[in-house]
């Protein structure tokens, strides 16, 4: 069973922030020098934030024999799904700085999307004359900053928690770049009729395959299949207790509902999520480190495929290209 440690129902942009700020707030506790090499990254900086010990510093009148000290920081954030931010709202935040004597002073602007290339070079502007740094920042930007940061294998625990995050976005429309991912899911024990029948099922516990556009299936250290999603279903019981499909995503038909059946025939009826591609291609994407893949995994596919074969001018090369192309790939 997963358990989810970002909060997935609630007001949007509020558990948005509280959900951005809740892994800052862990990566925090886990490493400092991670947490400050994140914060310079999205804001830009060279300098390190890092507590620095310096020996026999020469002041005014004496020279000590050692100091120990840290640049200061303050940093707003103003979240919103979409462009919309306000210009007036966000020239109000900076007048919060007046009063502030830290090092360094920024304004983040968190969303799915920016405002504008003019609208943020304007307020880049206009805050230099505040002395205070302004951002834009994606949320998928924050998910990749976040994730240099990690390494799967050293930083297991931490790596859970950034693909947490990251399927949160995911399910919750923050990250809408749905052609460049995959999302791969382990069929130990259940391959033979995912590839038979085209389709994967897990519980509903493990949580929807939401914002990608491939599925991968995962067996003996190796992505073995990847096709492209094109219905998703939540089945389950409705209030008189009947099994019924509770969510379809794509139009059913007789054979959709046919594969589906027969999976329910063979493990019964559960609560479970169907995700069904048009057809699995065979491929040998292969993990490299030691540790078997636990749950689920995405993959920005343009880390792994060259321009030519995915870019934002030719969004759906299709899933037997890919599971080609990958053929033979290491990751970690």
């Amino acid at each position: 069973m997963q358990t989810h440690l970002f909060q997935r129902y609630s007001q949007k942009e509020n558990v948005d922030t509280a959900n951005a700020m809740f892994l800052l707030a862990r990566l925090k506790a886990y490493s400092s020098k991670k947490f400050y090499n994140v914060m310079q990254e999205i804001l830009g900086l060279s300098n390190n934030f890092e507590t620095m010990i310096t020996m026999q510093t020469r002041g005014k009148k004496s020279i000590p024999d050692a100091v120990i000290f840290q640049d200061s920081f303050k940093i707003l954030i103003e979240t919103k799904r979409g462009d919309c931010f306000s210009e007036k709202q966000l020239k109000n935040h900076l007048e919060i700085f007046e009063d502030s004597n830290e090092s360094y002073k920024a304004l983040i602007a968190l969303s799915n999307k920016s405002a504008g290339e003019a609208f943020d070079k304007d307020m880049e502007e206009y805050s230099k004359t505040k002395g205070v740094i302004y951002k834009h920042l994606s949320f998928e930007g924050l998910c990749d900053i976040v994730s240099q940061e990690i390494d799967e294998v050293k930083d297991t625990e931490f790596w859970e928690i950034i693909e947490d995050y990251r399927n949160y976005c995911f399910e919750d429309g923050l990250i809408d770049q749905e052609w460049k991912w995959l999302n791969v899911r382990s069929c130990v024990g259940t391959k033979d009729i995912n590839l038979r029948l085209n389709l994967y099922y897990c519980a509903l516990t493990a949580g929807p395959v939401k914002g990608y556009r491939y599925l991968g299936l995962y067996d003996d250290k190796r992505v073995v299949a990847i096709g492209q999603i094109s219905h998703k279903i939540k089945a389950g019981f409705n209030d008189k207790g009947e099994f019924v499909f509770l969510e379809t995503h794509g139009k059913m038909t007789e054979d959709i509902e046919r594969r589906i059946f027969e999976v329910i025939e063979e493990v019964g009826k559960k609560e479970q999520y169907y995700v069904l591609v048009d057809e699995f291609y065979p491929t040998d994407f292969i993990k490299k480190s030691k540790r078997g893949l636990f749950g689920a995994k995405a993959f920005d596919l343009t880390q792994f495929l060259d321009k030519d074969v995915l870019d934002k001018n030719n969004k759906n090369p299709g899933a037997m290209i890919i599971a080609e192309k990958l053929k033979g790939k290491i990751w970690e």
